[in-house]
């Protein structure tokens, strides 16, 4: 399994990429992370939430607060 840490400033945003985020579970080890559709809704998860980001329809993540993330992959 490899892990990685992603830091992201108060209002920081990334566009997403649906290739990089497939195969990992994110899980919000602190702060509060936005998702926003294509469509512009936006939806908040904040520190212990595990969430899948393959596949979605998402335009961009941001961090409400500082955040981190820990990323997992399998093997």
């Amino acid at each position: 399994m490899s892990r990685e840490r992603v830091v992201l400033a108060a209002g920081e945003t990334r566009p997403y990429d649906r290739n990089a985020w497939a195969g990992l579970l994110v899980v919000v080890a602190a702060g509060e992370l936005e998702l926003e559709t294509l469509h512009g809704l936006r939806q908040r998860f904040g520190h212990g939430s595990v969430l899948s980001l393959a596949g979605l329809s998402l335009r961009l993540l941001r961090a409400v607060t500082p955040t981190t993330l820990i990323t997992v992959r399998r093997r």
